[in-house]
């Protein structure tokens, strides 16, 4: 099964939920492709975005299923394969906002699930709002965390374990960032932001090559160095808010963000200090 666009024949191929459990009518939920900056796979409601998967490239899985992405300039999209045709599988968004996956149980004839999202909190597209990351231990943790370099908007929501306002830069009024001693610092193992507004700069570039052509446009707000499979090394290059930026052990990468001189200055002093220098 392809989830996905065919440029060629101007088809989108996607799933939609149901109306209701016994209405099969076409429901709120659907599960697609878009295109747009470094592709990713979301499930909306309407078309707001509930949750999507990481960008490309995405590292293909094994396991009870095959899936596969492919973004060529004939087809964008995502395959899924049983590859010894063993086990009946199905992938569905249902009526209440999931997406399953269900194995065919021969013992007693049922659908069982197998596995399915968004069930934690930072499943949830942008739970933390923007400039923040998602980690949540338990259930009782409260694991939104500002990036470097910024601080909760809202501090009195934020106190009461609400991130959704997200975060701002430090110093916002006096601080400014475009070629006046600023700097990246990196944050590590994440999944990386919604790249809907991010760019692919020229592949075969080291992280230097593109940490000057980040630092060259002062509305580049973060920049990742991914490989492409078949062409090596590309920038990702961020010119929007950073959004929905969550830590996900099966498509971790280092995320280089953006910081004023002031910020850069006391992490160098911080670490100095640290490792007593």
């Amino acid at each position: 099964m392809k989830v996905g666009l065919d440029r060629k024949l101007g088809t989108d191929r996607f799933l939609t939920s149901w109306r209701s459990a016994d209405d099969p009518g076409i429901g709120d939920f659907s599960l697609m492709i878009n295109p747009n900056g470094s592709p990713q796979l979301f499930l909306y409601n309407g078309t707001k975005p509930i949750s999507r998967s990481p960008p490309w490239p995405w590292r293909g899985r094994m396991g009870l299923y095959k899936s596969t992405f492919v973004n060529d300039p004939d087809e964008i999209y995502r395959v899924y394969t049983v590859p010894d045709d063993s086990f009946l599988v199905r992938i569905i968004v249902d009526h209440s906002g999931l997406v399953k996956v269900l194995t065919w149980r021969e013992s007693d004839g049922q659908w069982k699930d197998y596995w399915k999202v968004p069930q934690l909190q930072c499943d949830y597209y942008g739970y933390c709002g923007a400039y923040s990351t998602c980690e949540l231990a338990n259930y009782n943790t409260f694991g939104c965390a500002c990036l470097p370099g910024f601080e909760p908007k809202y501090p009195m929501e934020w106190s009461m374990r609400d991130g959704s306002g997200g975060c701002v830069r430090k110093r916002l009024q006096t601080s400014s960032v475009g070629d006046h001693g600023e700097g990246f610092v990196k944050v590590e193992n994440v999944m990386l932001p919604d790249t809907s507004a991010a760019a692919w700069m020229d592949t075969t570039k080291s992280r230097a090559d593109c940490e000057l052509e980040c630092k060259r446009n002062c509305s580049c707000s973060a920049y990742a160095v991914l490989v492409i499979p078949g062409k090596g090394d590309g920038c990702l290059n961020w010119y929007k808010e950073l959004v929905d930026i969550k830590y996900d052990g099966s498509e971790s990468h280092d995320l280089y963000v953006r910081v004023d001189a002031y910020e850069l200055g006391s992490l160098f002093l911080f670490l100095n200090n640290f490792i007593g220098l």
